[in-house]
């Protein structure tokens, strides 16, 4: 939910200026934000792309975004696959989705595969939020741990800890515009700020700075 309202924010607030649309057959551009984690997340995407293919076959102009986790694991194969889709991109290029969907509508480029790693940077777009009180708050991206069973370290890459200072921001934001509770989120919290230079953090050093900066600001309750 938390990746899907950043990429509506991007699109929304991009030069591309896209809206959403009434339904599937009016857009210009259709995204499909991925999870790996789900039974048989591959086949159920394949099983989406299929009308979508016909469509563009016979000549509908419509650009298909493949995202998220799946987008990640798979990358060429679904080009491969699936070539009448035009931007594959993991769950870190959301900051420059806006970016790699105008190379592909402006002919720079005619298709893009983004799943290489790179440096997380910060959304430039608000998110657009599906909560008039509540909201999402990413605090660590990726996870290092490399659990047999778990394929985010593949699909999200390494951990990514945001400032403080850029989390506090956008709480504080989140607060003046009228929000009560807000969800910080991570693969996996608990690792927060050990990937900070040149000062390490702990999830509790945030928590406490949240808390002391966030004092009387509106905000009621911090999740995680």
């Amino acid at each position: 939910v938390s990746d899907s309202e950043r990429m509506e924010g991007v699109l929304q607030q991009s030069p591309l200026s896209l809206t959403p649309a009434l339904n599937e057959k009016d857009a210009d551009v259709v995204v499909l934000n991925t999870c790996s984690i789900r039974d048989h997340a591959e086949s159920k995407l394949y099983d989406r792309l299929g009308p979508l293919s016909n469509q563009k076959q016979k000549g509908k102009q419509q650009a298909i975004v493949v995202a998220g986790c799946v987008a990640q694991q798979e990358g060429e194969e679904l080009m491969r696959r699936i070539p009448e889709i035009d931007v594959v991109m993991g769950p870190q290029y959301i900051p420059r989705m806006s970016d790699l969907l105008t190379s592909v509508l402006s002919g720079t480029s005619h298709q893009v595969v983004a799943t290489d790693p790179t440096l997380l940077t910060e959304d430039l777009a608000q998110p657009v939020r599906n909560h008039a009180v509540r909201a999402w708050v990413n605090v660590l991206y990726g996870c290092n741990e490399h659990c047999t069973y778990c394929v985010v370290p593949y699909t999200r890459g390494v951990e990514q800890s945001r400032s403080m200072e850029s989390i506090l921001s956008e709480c504080q934001d989140l607060a003046r515009r009228g929000y009560r509770e807000v969800t910080l989120l991570g693969q996996n919290v608990d690792a927060y700020g050990r990937d900070l230079i040149p000062q390490k953090r702990t999830f509790a050093d945030l928590l406490i700075f949240l808390n002391q900066h966030l004092l009387g600001s509106g905000l009621e309750r911090i999740r995680y």
